[in-house]
This record gives structure tokens, sequence and C-alpha cells, in this order.
């Protein structure tokens, strides 16, 4: 019986060392550096909560390097419409509504056609027969924005590309006290001492690829 009980007891002691093998006392690691301070957990959720606490740490300390780990975790690499729009990032751009009428005439004995910014304005530009001397300044009705004028429709279609098949002027109206007045323009009308009506090469429009 001594002898049975003596060979259980060997092998218990195998097993046991089997399971838990020793370590030196100098520098091995123990349970608790194992599975964190209080027993519990595996290495992945060790070294997840030492990089959180590092990040913490850094974070209160002022480093920029924390500040990017932060956004890196909350907005991926590959953020999409839709997310940024679940973030509140949204194309709040306004939708224009309104439509403008800006008539374009034809006057008797002139070349090309004016364009005009309102019906208002056209109107009172017929009321003063046609004439720019007339215009109240700080309004500006009776004005037209643009004269567009047809240059030798019949010569440009046997010509070669980029000769000019339209020329477009504009209308402005220039305070001196304030303004000067554009570049190569003319005086069309003066108004008062300040305030003159110019006419200026607004742009244009060339013939390209054979069709005007």
């Amino acid at each position: 019986m001594d002898r049975v009980r003596s060979l259980i007891g060997n092998r218990r002691g195998r097993r046991h060392n089997r399971q838990h093998p020793p370590y030196p006392h100098s520098g091995s690691p123990s349970t608790v550096n194992l599975l964190g301070a209080n027993g519990y957990g595996d290495d992945q959720s060790t070294i997840f909560a030492r990089e959180n606490e590092s990040l913490e740490t850094s974070a209160n300390e002022g480093d920029d390097s924390a500040d990017a780990a932060t956004l890196n975790t909350a907005v991926s690499e590959g953020s999409t419409i839709g997310d940024l729009q679940r973030q509140g990032y949204v194309n709040r751009a306004p939708r224009f509504t309104s439509e403008r009428a800006m008539p374009f005439v034809s006057v008797l004995l002139q070349r090309g056609f004016f364009a005009f910014p309102s019906e208002e304005s056209l109107q009172l530009f017929l009321h003063n027969k046609r004439k720019l001397d007339n215009i109240d300044p700080k309004r500006g009705l009776g004005l037209p924005l643009f004269h567009a004028i047809s240059l030798n429709l019949v010569k440009s279609l046997f010509s070669d590309q980029n000769t000019p098949v339209m020329r477009i002027y504009k209308y402005v109206m220039i305070d001196s006290q304030c303004d000067k007045p554009p570049l190569n323009s003319e005086v069309v009308s003066r108004i008062n001492e300040n305030v003159s009506i110019y006419k200026y090469e607004f742009c244009t429009i060339l013939k390209k690829n054979g069709k005007p």
C-alpha cells in the first residue's frame, strides 16, 4: 500500500509541475502581469489598455500625435459621403428658385441687339426715345447692360478659324469721385458733373472648327 501511495503522489506532483512551470524570481512573468492588474483578461486586452493609457497621458500633456490618433479612431481613411453626412458634414448650398427675365431687343437704325436687366429698364429706355442722357444715376434704369454686334458673317464663312464673328460691349455708369473708367472705354453720355456712362469691349466671339 505504501508503494502504491508513493507512486500516486509522484504522478500528481509531475502533473502539477507541468501545469504551473516554475519561474526564477529574477524578472520572471507572473500571473498578474499576464492577465492584468486585476488578474483577469488576456494579452490583447492588456495591450489595448496600455495603448489607451499612453494616449490619455500624451493628450493630457498636449501631444499633437494623440489628437491625430483620436481622429483616426473616429474617422477612417476610407470615409464616404454617407459617413460625412452621418457626422454632420452636409452640403447646405442655397437653392435658387427665382428667375430673372432679361429682354434682348433690336433697335431701329442700330446694329446688333441690346440686353436690359429688366423689363422696366427697357420700357424706360423706349420712353426716353433710346437716348442715354436722361437716366437716374442712383437706379440706372433705362441703361442697357450689353450691346452685341455681328461682324460680317458672310466673310467669316470663308475664312479660317479664330475669326471674330461677334463683339459684345458693356455699358457702365461711373462716378468719377469713387471709381475710374474701364480701360479702352469711351464716354457715351454725361449725366452730371461726376457721373458718366462708358462703353467698352466686354468680349469677342470667335469662329472655331469651321462654324461660328
